[in-house]
């Protein structure tokens, strides 16, 4: 989001992730939020002409561009010439032509998007090779959703949106910081709350393994028993027994 005119005597902005502001605001500020990163924000005495722009995860960028981009972490206040001058050019042709071809704006978020990286990331294409963690903020929407989504299907897919990236570069992300894959913490998570149910339920192992997101019994048990050392009836005869 940039300011294109006016701006505010003070501009107090909190984003989710610990990022804070507290300053004015005038013509030519950018500010920056990743998908999925909430901000509150308090203006005093505001006369204010913006425009925003959002970038999309499917996005057509090189692999070291998406995870230098998915490392952009939310900023307020920024003085950026580059970004004040096209999204002011969006302004323009809008008012000129009465609406935006998309191809010129596909081509230009493209652009955008890459100038974000390369600009703001703060690593080098070498480090991105490396590791390409997920920022605390990200991975806690991806916990809290698992955790609320257990009992029933979830897409990897879904996962990845909610950090705006694909498939490929989150399951990567996604590893680098837990040091497990998607999967395999989907599954350690649906294990630990069908230890909780077959300790405390007198659920049938076949409802336990239903309630915690397994299609198949026999799938349940097999996890089970490869994260346990025992199988579902057995760790429950073993937890009464103590």
């Amino acid at each position: 989001m940039v300011t294109l005119g006016g701006g505010a005597a003070r501009h107090e902005a909190v984003a989710d992730s610990g990022e804070r502001f507290d300053g004015p605001d005038r013509a030519g500020f950018v500010s920056f939020l990743p998908a999925g990163c909430e901000r509150r924000l308090r203006l005093h005495d505001v006369s204010w002409r913006w425009a925003a722009i959002a970038i999309q995860p499917e996005l057509d960028l090189d692999e070291i561009e998406a995870c230098q981009l998915a490392k952009v972490a939310p900023f307020v206040g920024v003085e950026d010439s580059f970004l004040f001058g096209m999204l002011s050019e969006f302004e323009r042709l809008d008012a000129l032509d009465g609406g935006l071809d998309p191809v010129y704006c596909q081509t230009m978020t493209t652009a955008l998007a890459t100038y974000l990286a390369k600009r703001f990331a703060g690593i080098s294409e070498r480090s991105v090779g490396k590791t390409m963690k997920l920022p605390p903020w990200r991975l806690r929407r991806v916990t809290e959703y698992v955790d609320v989504h257990l009992a029933s299907e979830i897409r990897i897919r879904t996962l990845a949106e909610l950090c705006g990236l694909s498939e490929r570069h989150f399951h990567r992300a996604f590893l680098d910081t837990t040091d497990l894959t998607p999967l395999d913490y989907i599954q350690t998570r649906r294990v630990q709350l069908a230890k909780q149910l077959l300790a405390k339920d007198a659920l049938p192992v076949t409802q336990v393994a239903f309630r915690v997101g397994f299609l198949s019994p026999t799938h349940f048990a097999r996890i089970f028993r490869a994260m346990t050392g025992k199988n579902p009836s057995e760790y429950r005869r073993a937890f009464n027994a103590n």
